[in-house]
């Protein structure tokens, strides 16, 4: 606790146990502690609240604590980036890159700098991309490739290089180039396997170039060749990391493929194995534990798929169970709200849930939403008119208040992501009215306020 809360002289020892309490805040789902504890350190620096700048003719131990500030603040932003802040994170992340250009030798590069550089523009993006500005987020990752492609000579740097590349190439199938994304990501591919001295098959750079090639396939329509590439990864995902979550994310992959191509009971029984091996990780935190929900989630699509409503409908209901909780998880100590289907005014307590999710909180009320409409449509199909039309008022109410929400402080882009959303909840949910004169009347509705909203574009 002296770390904070009595004065503290500058010594890397400090500096350490600092940040491997912070790490360890991070790793127990902790992630407002850890974003206050480094923001604590920089503050104990004396860097933040005086607006140190990095300065010609600093001695060795005032550049040492420069770049412990740099440090500092990149984990600073990813810390944002966990409690769900991207403005800060972003604001950090700049910040940071900023510094680093400062110390940049054009007589005698460190190539330690400039890896950090590109790990600090590829955080930068991925940033932009979680804020939904994916053409941003390409053209920082093309600037990441083409600074430093030429500069490649040293093997670290090297290495940092081709994952810009990888990077941007990965951009490129969030802005709809897929095409352009696949030859790149082949391209890459090729060069790890030519250089099996330096990269081995199961290098996590090379798996993560697969996974994004077959994701990219995907979204491309070329199912069977992302069933091949998703089918390849799984296999070399078991060889080096056998139960792993990353093991687990690929077999969700191969599913996926599978029922794109038709076979959806091949997907089953690859997802059921797969719900199976997750139950048995030893624990479950953090984004695994939101992996997880999301398996359960494609299960039940995928049990709909088959025709097996009952099962699908209670896996459906687990789901939302799981992310009712989570939205009231205590971590952050921002979302205090109950919710639950069975509150007497459900309206009001899934507002609230929303507000406070937005404004201070990492889970998205997004995939309540989703969970609500997959239980209104599944009981839909089952005939059953009365759950129907109790879940469909709920899905409704929480769409109405993501449409219309305007809570001061909120950036505009995230009310827009949000609007967005909800329109396309809206939409989806015109297809339950039986007559097509109801659907149209709905339709029309939802383009008037995307209109009004969200303007024309």
């Amino acid at each position: 606790m002296s770390v904070v809360d009595v004065p503290w002289t500058f010594e890397d020892e400090d500096f350490k146990l600092a940040s491997i309490w912070a790490d360890i805040y991070k790793e127990s789902a902790y992630y407002s502690e850890a974003r206050a504890l480094r923001q604590a350190v920089c503050d104990k620096l004396g860097l933040t609240q005086k607006g140190f700048r990095f300065k010609r003719g600093m001695d060795r131990r005032q550049l040492a604590q420069h770049q412990l500030y740099l440090y500092t603040l990149k984990d600073l932003g990813g810390s944002c980036h966990d409690t769900g802040d991207h403005d800060s994170a972003l604001e950090h992340l700049e910040e940071a890159i900023i510094e680093v250009k400062k110390l940049l030798h054009p007589q005698r590069p460190d190539p330690a700098l400039y890896v950090m550089l590109i790990g600090l523009q590829s955080d930068r993006a991925g940033e932009l991309q979680c804020l939904g500005d994916h053409m941003a987020a390409y053209h920082q990752r093309e600037e990441a490739w083409k600074s430093w492609s030429k500069k490649s000579k040293d093997p670290r740097l090297l290495k940092a290089t081709v994952g810009a590349f990888r990077d941007w190439a990965s951009s490129l199938i969030d802005i709809g180039r897929y095409s352009e994304a696949i030859a790149k990501l082949r391209q890459t591919i090729s060069f790890y396997e030519s250089e099996r001295q330096r990269f081995s098959p199961i290098d996590r750079d090379v798996l993560l170039a697969r996974s994004e090639l077959a994701r990219a396939y995907m979204e491309d329509q070329q199912h069977d060749e992302a069933w091949k590439e998703y089918t390849r990864l799984h296999k070399l995902m078991k060889e080096s990391k056998k139960d792993h979550p990353d093991t687990l994310l690929a077999a969700e992959g191969v599913a996926a493929s599978l029922s794109n191509l038709g076979k959806s009971k091949a997907a089953l029984e690859v997802r059921v194995a797969n719900i199976t091996q997750w139950k048995a990780l030893p624990s479950q935190k953090n984004q695994q534990f939101q992996n997880f929900i999301a398996a359960k989630y494609n299960l039940a699509q995928n049990l709909e798929e088959v025709g097996y409503y009952s099962t699908a409908l209670d896996h459906y209901n687990d789901v939302l169970k799981s992310r009712l909780a989570s939205l009231r998880h205590k971590h952050g100590k921002y979302c205090k709200c109950k919710a639950s289907l069975n509150d007497p005014a459900p309206q009001q307590t899934f507002n609230l849930a929303v507000l406070q999710c937005q404004t201070t909180y990492r889970f998205s009320t997004n995939e309540v939403m989703t969970s609500l409409e997959a239980i209104t449509t599944i009981l839909d199909k089952m005939g059953n008119a009365e759950e129907t039309n109790r879940f469909l008022r709920l899905t409704l109410q929480v769409c109405q208040y993501k449409a219309e929400v305007a809570v001061p402080g909120i950036k505009t882009h995230i009310v827009k992501r949000s609007r967005r959303e909800a329109y396309a909840c809206f939409n989806r949910l015109a297809s339950l009215a039986k007559r097509g004169d109801e659907r149209i009347s709905q339709r029309k509705q939802v383009l008037g306020l995307q209109r009004k909203y969200l303007g024309d574009g």
